[in-house]
């Protein structure tokens, strides 16, 4: 396995910038909603509704974060400890901070570092930090793509997600 990291920190601290930006641009237009249409389930998502999918983001963010150190998942959130937007969003606001404390902490050599990760359903898997913190920002993407189409639908675009837009 190459761990050479394609991706500098700075490169990482942006992405995760971005990544921060841009979610909050969804949960922004969210908060527009009412409760019953943040709820509602839609037809060809991944997720039942803008809350779950929102919560399915934070839980994604924050196995990961937990696995770094020793490459188990040691924090595991449960849906109805969550059962709010607002919760979510406070939740995900500190752990958005966590992630983005934990990679402007990392050296460039930690960044490149490979972990042996025993994953649910993966088994053992040797990981570099950079492809983890890839994976994150990435799985995020996917997911704000899908709130910001339930958002469209309910007359609440987000705006721009473009990182061009970002930077």
């Amino acid at each position: 396995m190459d761990s050479s990291p394609a991706l500098s920190k700075q490169m990482l601290l942006k992405l995760y910038d971005y990544d921060t930006h841009a979610t909050a641009k969804i949960f922004e237009a969210a908060a527009k909603l009412s409760s019953e249409q943040i709820e509602q389930s839609m037809p060809g998502h991944s997720h039942a509704g803008i809350r779950s999918t929102l919560f399915h983001m934070l839980r994604g963010m924050t196995a990961w974060r937990s696995s770094f150190d020793g490459g188990r998942v040691r924090v595991v959130l449960m849906p109805e400890d969550f059962p709010t937007l607002d919760a979510v969003h406070v939740r995900w606001r500190e752990e958005s901070g966590k992630m983005r404390a934990y990679v402007d902490g990392l050296s460039e050599e930690q960044i490149a570092e490979v972990h042996v990760l025993n994953r649910p359903n993966a088994g053992e898997q040797r990981i570099a930090t950079w492809h983890m913190l890839q994976q994150v920002a990435l799985h995020g993407m996917q997911h704000r793509a899908e709130c910001a189409a339930m958002l469209t639908a309910f007359g609440h675009s987000p705006g721009d997600l473009d990182f061009i837009y970002f930077v």
